[in-house]
């Protein structure tokens, strides 16, 4: 079980047989940018639905739930469709745009936090002139530090499975 001598010529040796520091870069920057992308995704969409009342908006957040009901793997006939007429296929943009476009799904449990946040702040942040991106970037977003983080830590690992199935080797 504990090796006679300890060494570092196996971590040398895959350095120098294959290109993994440019995998490891390419897994971080796909990674990463499409956390940076959901992330914002689902705020936006929470927000919106927390935040603002309109016709339909109850049976949009039904449709949505029901979509998110369905496993991801229902749509990729139709993903490989698109991406194929886009030209998209084999590339990081697209790996990118299907893990980021499902995070907004999961918007539930933002919506809830931003339901908790006093609505006298947004009104008070509107009638001193505050566009609704500036209510959401300066008074919504500062305020929900601890959800940028459980949702960006709940779209990290999704994107690293996506990064890691072997539809995408």
């Amino acid at each position: 079980m504990v090796p006679a001598q300890f060494t570092f010529v196996h971590y040398v040796e895959i350095f120098q047989r294959y290109p993994f520091g440019l995998w490891y870069i390419n897994t971080l920057k796909i990674a990463l940018t499409s956390t940076a992308i959901g992330t914002t995704l689902v705020l936006l969409t929470a927000y919106m639905f927390s935040k603002f009342r309109f016709s339909g908006r109850k049976n949009l957040m039904s449709g949505l739930l029901v979509l998110s009901l369905f496993p991801g793997f229902m749509s990729l006939i139709a993903l490989y469709i698109v991406l194929n007429q886009f030209n998209l296929l084999n590339t990081h943009t697209a790996i990118i745009l299907v893990s980021a476009a499902g995070a907004p799904l999961g918007f539930l449990y933002a919506k809830s936090y931003f339901d908790t946040i006093p609505t006298s702040l947004v009104e008070a942040a509107r009638i001193d002139g505050a566009s609704h991106f500036g209510v959401f970037f300066r008074v919504i977003l500062p305020l929900s530090s601890p959800l940028i983080v459980y949702t960006s830590l709940t779209i990290l690992p999704a994107c690293l499975r996506i990064l890691f199935s072997p539809s995408w080797c």
